[in-house]
């Protein structure tokens, strides 16, 4: 069990080499250890979910895009991955919207960088509507305080003018 954890840990770091040299525009380096990273993966990781399946694969199809090999470029696009992260789905949106501009298809390509469009502007208003809830929070956090320091304020007056009103009654009391 060990073993196979060593072997997918090297596998993620042969395919974050790859990653680094296509980052570098060194597709022709970044290749071999993109594809050997997901054969390793592949077979160690016992057919559960891989982040790293995803990005290496993103990668291994930009690669192919820009060597000009684009029927496995388009391959590797096609292939099922599970897009969990918005990040994932974005770069495979303009991974494909890339494709079809090398192969001259405008009206695909036009798609894909609109379906992007839509996601960004959805994770942005999504994103602010996290900020406005949190904004939100926080003024509702100070009136809560405030509220509170008013009622603990009230308490003292309270407290003070009760005492006052024990001292007058003993000194009418006394005076009795």
């Amino acid at each position: 069990n060990e073993i196979g954890l060593g072997l997918v840990l090297k596998a993620i770091i042969e395919g974050n080499i790859g990653k680094s040299y296509v980052q570098l525009n060194q597709c022709d380096e970044a290749i071999p250890y993109l594809e050997r990273s997901m054969e390793s993966i592949q077979e160690n990781n016992s057919g559960s979910y891989s982040q790293d399946i995803v990005e290496n694969t993103l990668a291994l199809a930009e690669c192919k895009i820009q060597t000009g090999e684009y029927s496995e470029a388009k391959q590797y696009l096609d292939a099922e991955l599970n897009l969990i992260k918005p990040e994932s789905q974005l770069k495979k949106n303009r991974l494909l919207a890339a494709y079809f501009g090398r192969i001259e298809d405008y009206r695909n390509e036009a798609f894909f960088l609109k379906k992007n469009i839509r996601i960004q502007d959805s994770l942005d208003v999504h994103e602010s509507a996290i900020k406005k809830q949190q904004w939100v929070a926080v003024v509702a956090q100070e009136d809560l305080d405030n509220s509170r320091r008013m009622i603990d304020q009230q308490k003292l007056e309270m407290e003070r003018a009760r005492n006052e009103l024990q001292n007058k009654d003993e000194k009418i009391n006394l005076v009795f």
